[in-house]
């Protein structure tokens, strides 16, 4: 885990696939509209769409990659 600034350059740990985007994004509401947008306002603007995608994307998943195998009867004494 890695750390990125965001907000008014507090300190969070988060995944560095996250930080490029947030701060851009950030600095960009910033400089254009004035609005000082920190860690709090970005996860409970974002937590309703990932609490979503976190429930569709494993279930869409198993709906268009079903498993090949449903039960497995070769299974020996020493397997289960």
């Amino acid at each position: 885990m890695g750390g990125c600034r965001l907000g008014r350059g507090d300190k969070f740990a988060v995944p560095y696939g996250f930080c490029a985007e947030s701060a851009l994004s950030i600095e960009l509401v910033r400089r254009t509209t004035g609005i000082e947008i920190n860690w709090l306002d970005w996860f409970t603007g974002f937590a309703p769409v990932g609490i979503v995608l976190l429930l569709a994307v494993p279930l869409l998943t198993y709906w268009f990659y079903p498993p090949e195998i449903n039960e497995a009867r070769s299974i020996g004494v020493g397997g289960a």
